[in-house]
Formats: structure tokens, C-alpha cells, sequence
């Protein structure tokens, strides 16, 4: 079975065998059945670090505090003393994440897993700073009301660079480091206890 890449029109296709392709994958696939899991294996050192690295994202997912900002965003608002409509706001906002969302997609692949995880973790500090500093001198009664564009930007800051790796990448970066034979357990694992943490989070 033969194949063939389009490429300029006016120069000679490439062809490649496909058949190689299917072979590898149908082994791959193979190789993997026959191993079976066992919750000993998980004292091995491998699949004990994977989980391990799995929680600490899961948890940096939830407690980073983005989730409930995005589900109490209208409230976060009108509290924090900003003039904006805090409906419009929350329009704003969502239109940022969309923004910070499809931006990872091409940031990831330059950047790497590791570097944009740690840059959207610093920079959801510094998002989170700007913005408590803000609502801190508000409610000391200092006048801020020449700056009341900082809750929104802020707001905004944070939950773009929340899309760009603390909000996807754990997810792909869990499922890539970890092995078929725990691919599984690992991943219903790791879930599980990010639906826990963000019950935990929403409730406090």
C-alpha cells in the first residue's frame, strides 16, 4: 500500500510506505496487551514519581485558585470595588481564556511542557498579587477609582496565562511521561483526585 504526500504541484510527490507505519503501530499496540497491570508495579520508582508529579499538577490546577475565580467571576468583581459592569467583565474574561487557550497550542511546541507549566505558575502569581494588592487598598478606603481598569486586566492576565500551561498541560504532560502499563490507573488516578481537589476548593 502506497501513499503520497501533496507538496508543491510542480515537484515530484514523495511517497511513503504506510504499511511500514501500521506494522510498528499494530506491535506497539500488541507489546502493550501483553503486559499486564499489577498494583505492585507501582512500587517501582517510575510509576511511584509519575504519580507524584501527577498530584502536584492536579493540585496546582486547583489550588492556583482559577477555578473559582472563574466560576464566582461576576461576584469577584462587584467586590473588588471595580466600576465595570461585572457581567461585562466576565465576558471579557471568558474571551481571554479562548485567547490563552488556542495561543498555548503554538506555545507548546516552542517553549516546551516544562518551561510554559512554570512561566503560567509565576505568572498566575503575579496576576493574583497585582489583583489582591488592588482590592486590599480598596478596602482600606484608599481612592482608586482612576484605577479601576486593574481588577479587569489582572483578572484577564491570569486567566490567560492559566490557559497557556496550568489549565492543559498537566494533563498531556502526565499521559506522555508515564508508561502504557500505568497509563491507565495513573490517569483515572490523577482525575479522580483533581475532581476531589476542586471540590475541596469550590467548597472553601
Amino acid at each position: 500500500m502506497r501513499f503520497y504526500r501533496t507538496g508543491d504541484p510542480n515537484d515530484v510527490n514523495e511517497a511513503f510506505d504506510l504499511k511500514i507505519e501500521l506494522e510498528s503501530l499494530r506491535a506497539s499496540i500488541l507489546k502493550d496487551k501483553a503486559l499486564k497491570f499489577n498494583l505492585k508495579d507501582l512500587t517501582a520508582k517510575h510509576p511511584r514519581k509519575v504519580i507524584m508529579y501527577g498530584l502536584l499538577l492536579m493540585a496546582l490546577n486547583q489550588f492556583c485558585g482559577c477555578f473559582p475565580m472563574m466560576n464566582f467571576t461576576a461576584s469577584i468583581f462587584n467586590e473588588s470595588g471595580s466600576n465595570l459592569s461585572p457581567n461585562l467583565s466576565s465576558i471579557i474574561v471568558g474571551a481571554v481564556q479562548i485567547i490563552g487557550a488556542m495561543s498555548c497550542t503554538f506555545l507548546v511546541e516552542k517553549a516546551g511542557r516544562k518551561i510554559l507549566i512554570s512561566a503560567s505558575a509565576f505568572s498566575i502569581f503575579f496576576g493574583l498579587s497585582v489583583k489582591s494588592a488592588y482590592t486590599f487598598a480598596t478596602s482600606r478606603g484608599y481612592d482608586l477609582s482612576d484605577f479601576s481598569w486593574i481588577p479587569l486586566v489582572s483578572f484577564s492576565f491570569v486567566m490567560c496565562v492559566y490557559n497557556w500551561g496550568v489549565n492543559t498541560l498537566p494533563f498531556l504532560y502526565v499521559s506522555e511521561i508515564v508508561q502504557s502499563k500505568y497509563k491507565t490507573f495513573t490517569m483515572s488516578f490523577c482525575l479522580s483526585m483533581l475532581f476531589i481537589f476542586s471540590t475541596i476548593v469550590i467548597q472553601v
